[in-house]
């Protein structure tokens, strides 16, 4: 089995257990949330190639918001090894906050006030990822969402798509697919 296998197999398990099974009711929704955000950066090639190369180092997630997902990802509190490789974590309360992230994180509370923050990414190349309810109208590439008490993740097919990343079929097999503007 190839590396990728492997680590798509993990991620795939990972995901399983924790929307399925009941003994992980203990796992908090931000524990969820914290490792599959660090393991999706596994199954997206980022549009631009020293970021992409960036990665073989460390991923640097900007996190705008209070949310405890910070925390988490800080702590190591979740496996939040990407590629046997470092996780470093930006608290951001505003743009100019922002040093190199491969992926911005936007928790619900700034669903108001993302003009800015999105203009940054698309400028940046950065994997835009939420807590909405939804992100039919938003211009979000991955978002966060609970359906029957399991979180659960959307991809914005056209969002992605203009920002020239590409993500692996293999994580689109696991995703609602969302193609809205």
């Amino acid at each position: 089995m190839s590396k990728r296998n492997k680590k798509f197999s993990l991620f795939l398990a990972i995901s399983i257990i924790c929307f399925v099974h009941p003994v992980f009711d203990q796992i908090s929704d931000a524990q969820v949330k914290a490792a599959m955000m660090v393991r999706f950066a596994d199954f997206i090639y980022w549009p631009e190639e020293e970021k992409q190369t960036r990665l073989d180092s460390e991923l640097v997630i900007a996190i705008l918001g209070d949310t405890p997902i910070s925390s988490i990802l800080e702590n190591n509190s979740f496996g939040t090894q990407h590629a046997q490789n470092y996780v470093r974590i930006q608290r951001i309360t505003s743009v100019s906050d922002m040093v190199a992230p491969h992926i911005l994180f936007i928790s619900k509370e700034f669903h108001n006030e993302l003009h800015p923050f999105l203009q940054y990414a698309k400028k940046h190349k950065l994997l835009t990822i939420s807590e909405f309810d939804h992100i039919k109208d938003r211009k979000i590439m991955i978002n966060f969402f609970t359906e029957d008490n399991k979180i659960h993740f959307e991809i914005n097919q056209n969002i992605v798509r203009e920002n020239n990343f590409k993500i692996s079929s293999r994580l689109l097999r696991i995703a609602r697919i969302t193609e809205s503007k």
